[in-house]
């Protein structure tokens, strides 16, 4: 939950602490999780910024490829478990 709030604001600090920290205090598919979903959270709140200040026809092209996105990232993740 925290990797969630956190990616809320920013992805590459949680990507680069986590993955210094994989090899020897955390198992890779728990920093590959918690990174995967600090990304995603961060890509929804970046598609809902873009629905409300860009307005409905913005906020739908940016949703439909971060969708896109999001879940090319998923499919990954789900290999490497």
């Amino acid at each position: 939950m925290t990797h969630g709030t956190r990616g809320l604001s920013d992805v590459d600090a949680i990507a680069v602490s986590l993955s210094r920290m994989a090899p020897e205090e955390l198992a890779l598919a728990a920093a590959a999780g918690a990174i995967a979903v600090a990304a995603l959270v961060n890509t929804v709140v970046k598609g809902l910024m873009a629905a409300f200040i860009g307005g409905g026809t913005i906020g739908r092209r940016v949703g439909l490829t971060n969708a896109v996105a999001a879940a090319g990232g998923i499919i990954s993740l789900l290999f490497m478990l």
